[in-house]
């Protein structure tokens, strides 16, 4: 009876998603028991379903490879089904077997979680057909025996998404290859123009090189730009895989893995503007520039012989200046990043807690860090690009030098009749050329740095674990009874050495009503953290419904759970937005519902913007209390099973929260409640009371009991 009504609960709650459908058939075909929470996890629907660039990101979490191809239905392969059609009108089937040239069998979803397997016309279904197909198939990977023989770096995520566009990095390099041999064009046209147009005045000749050289500037412009759009593009498309990949992975992460100043953590993702931008600026251009010198030089050497050695003997004098000032500019850049890091932190900390500076006359000690932070990071720029400029003034030196000798030099190969006047300017024009790439080593160093520091903070982030372990395939459980069960469950805070919870042991059965009470610290709210699996690392078991909880998917366990937490957390956007938070699809009567219980319909009855009602960050524009029964809201509108409520009444005066009790008392006849309170008031929702102290237990029983212990 229960899970019947947990179904029909699911049926009238998500909204249908034909390619969510489709996913979950594949995944049964392939042996995969996987709920809709554990496939659209985090992920940013659209109009809160799956997209095909979703349902891809949404495959590769149960090891299967997704592509999306353009192909029509007679030249489907049988040996790539089964595949996904995407049909018109936003639906979609599974081509799973063909049958001749004009029947097949396609599992079509029907309804949620009902699709039906059936035979059709091919004929009949092209009709509908939009010409776009899924191609999938399972991920192969070793066994976990060879695991320990397999090098995994966090940098995978980062070079694996620039080699999925290697080849418009090709067609840059391709680009480059021909416009560096363009350049050549200049100094042979003036080296032709002065040997054998002017001596002779034979003005054909001067026209058709002049044609010539026309013709080869067109195509070096048409390369540039082509060059600069495929660096655009290329840029793009990497820059949106990366940034979702990084933006995903921090959604994901473990919260014992979060650090401790948001402002800091925030400045590292900031790193990821340099490495983004050495990859698909100028900088990289600059970089593909510099094999070419040789280029140049060999070209040199063959007009003008041993002038060549100019350049050549140069040549390892700026590079060696420029490695030189390559430690200070590193060691800048690396501290610049971390005073950077610092003066965020304070921003960031200022911002959030600007009353509380502001009510405790601190802004005097908040300005004295900023300015502090401020004159560091600004010192260390300046140093940073007085080495740069440095490097740079000595590589136009070295060139303007190098200008000058190649014509004295030329002068005198010319009065020896070793070099023509035309050659000694081409050979000039060349070693301006030759130079040219080297005079950017320096900022090359200095933006490499910045790249790689980046790069580095960033490996650091995509190295910490996440809530979902790879490949781990969890169990199926998609709906829960209310079963809470604690077996010596021990627990320690990141960065902290005192025990929140030490051997705490409990049993909670499905429809019962507990309050978990206890003084300041006594691990309370952390018994609620561990049941929603906001925490995973704990010593002793936690069961949801005889299962451990580690078996089962976040996502699904934050499905069947309302939780609101002892902090009020509230975003910006409308009333509306900030109660759909977990079901986004709710409809307006279930929102007024959980309105009227939590008593929000006092005041959005009344505002002429009702739920449309814009509320500021965190909270802003309305009061503790009414920010509470936003989050009791929020937490009561899944209509999940086990509800957590986590002291969400402290900041209520007594009317409001007697009508949220009596309204609650009824909500909560046929679920699980487990309730942090201090006030005794809150009692009369629950049948049995928990006491903790210092993470242990001291008293369970049934409430009137308890509370009589209390009492004496």
């Amino acid at each position: 009876m229960h899970t019947h009504a947990q179904s029909n609960q699911r049926k009238s709650q998500q909204v249908f998603d034909p390619l969510l459908e489709c996913l979950l058939a594949l995944a049964k075909y392939y042996g995969h028991s996987v709920s809709p929470n554990t496939l659209t996890a985090n992920l940013p629907l659209v109009n809160h379903k799956l997209t095909p660039a979703l349902f891809v990101q949404a495959a590769a979490r149960i090891q299967l490879t997704a592509r999306i191809v353009e192909r029509s239905l007679d030249t489907v392969n049988e040996l790539v089904l089964p595949a996904v059609l995407l049909l018109k009108d936003d639906k979609a089937c599974i081509l799973t077997k063909l049958y001749g040239d004009e029947t097949a069998e396609f599992i079509l979803p029907q309804a949620v979680g009902n699709p039906s397997v059936t035979q059709l016309p091919l004929k009949e279904v092209s009709q509908d057909y939009t010409g776009i197909a899924i191609y999938t198939k399972p991920e192969y990977f070793f066994e976990k025996r060879a695991d320990e023989y397999q090098v995994v770096t966090a940098r995978s995520w980062f070079w694996d998404t620039f080699w999925r566009y290697r080849s418009l990095y090709y067609q840059v390099a391709l680009a480059t290859f021909f416009i560096n041999c363009f350049v050549l064009a200049s100094p042979l046209f003036v080296m032709n123009v002065y040997d054998r147009v002017v001596p002779n005045q034979t003005m054909g000749t001067l026209w058709v090189l002049t044609i010539g050289i026309v013709i080869i500037y067109v195509f070096d412009l048409l390369l540039k730009i082509i060059r600069g759009y495929l660096l655009d593009v290329s840029g793009k498309k990497a820059d949106v895989v990366l940034s979702d990949i990084l933006f995903n992975h921090l959604l994901e992460l473990k919260l014992s893995s979060k650090p401790i100043s948001a402002g800091a953590f925030a400045n590292s993702f900031q790193g990821y503007e340099s490495v983004r931008d050495f990859f698909t600026s100028a900088t990289l251009v600059s970089l593909i520039d510099l094999p070419f010198v040789f280029l140049f030089l060999i070209v040199i050497a063959y007009i003008g012989g041993w002038i060549v050695l100019i350049p050549f003997m140069a040549i390892p004098l700026v590079v060696i200046v420029s490695l030189y000032l390559e430690i200070p500019i590193r060691n800048s850049v690396e501290q610049s990043f971390v005073g950077m890091a610092q003066k965020n932190a304070i921003l960031i900390e200022s911002i959030n807690q600007l009353e509380t500076i502001k009510s405790s006359a601190s802004e005097g000690e908040y300005q004295r860090k900023w300015e502090y932070y401020s004159g560091l990071v600004a010192r260390l720029g300046m140093k940073s690009r007085f080495y740069s400029s440095l490097a740079v003034n000595f590589a136009g030196f070295v060139l303007a030098m190098v200008y000058v000798l190649v014509i004295v030099a030329g002068v005198y190969a010319i009065t020896e009749n070793n070099l023509t006047l035309g050659a000694l300017i081409a050979c000039a024009i060349l070693s301006s050329r030759t130079m040219a790439p080297l005079t950017q080593i320096a900022s090359l160093i200095t933006r490499y740095h910045q790249a790689k520091t980046g790069l580095q903070t960033l490996n650091r982030i995509m190295a910490l674990p996440t809530e979902r372990e790879d490949r781990k395939n969890y169990l199926y459980h998609p709906q829960l009874r209310g079963d809470v069960q604690f077996e010596n469950v021990s627990f320690t805070y990141p960065n902290q050495q005192i025990l929140a919870l030490n051997k705490l042991s409990f049993t909670i059965k499905a429809n019962e009503k507990v309050a978990i009470l206890g003084r300041i610290g006594s691990g309370k709210s952390t018994v609620l953290k561990l049941i929603i699996g906001l925490y995973q690392s704990f010593s002793g078991s936690i069961l949801l419904d005889d299962i451990d909880i580690h078996q089962l998917d976040p996502a699904d366990i934050r499905r069947n759970i309302g939780y609101a937490p002892q902090e009020s957390s509230l975003f910006y956007g409308t009333l509306r937005e900030n109660i759909c938070k977990s079901m986004p699809w709710a409809s307006a009567d279930d929102i007024q519902k959980v309105a009227d219980i939590t008593g929000i319909s006092h005041y959005t009855n009344h505002h002429p913007s009702g739920f449309d009602l814009m509320i500021g960050e965190n909270g802003a524009g309305l009061s503790r209390g009414q920010q509470q029964s936003v989050a009791i809201a929020r937490a009561i509108l899944p209509n999940a099973p086990l509800l957590l409520l986590d002291d969400t009444t402290s900041e209520m005066d007594d009317n409001s929260e007697q009508e949220l009790r009596d309204k609650l008392k009824d909500y909560v006849k046929d679920k699980t409640l487990i309730m942090v309170t201090h006030k005794l008031s809150m009692l009369s929702l629950v049948d049995r009371i928990i006491i903790l102290q210092n993470g242990q237990l001291v008293a369970d029983g049934p409430k009137d009991e308890v509370l009589k212990k209390l009492v004496h």
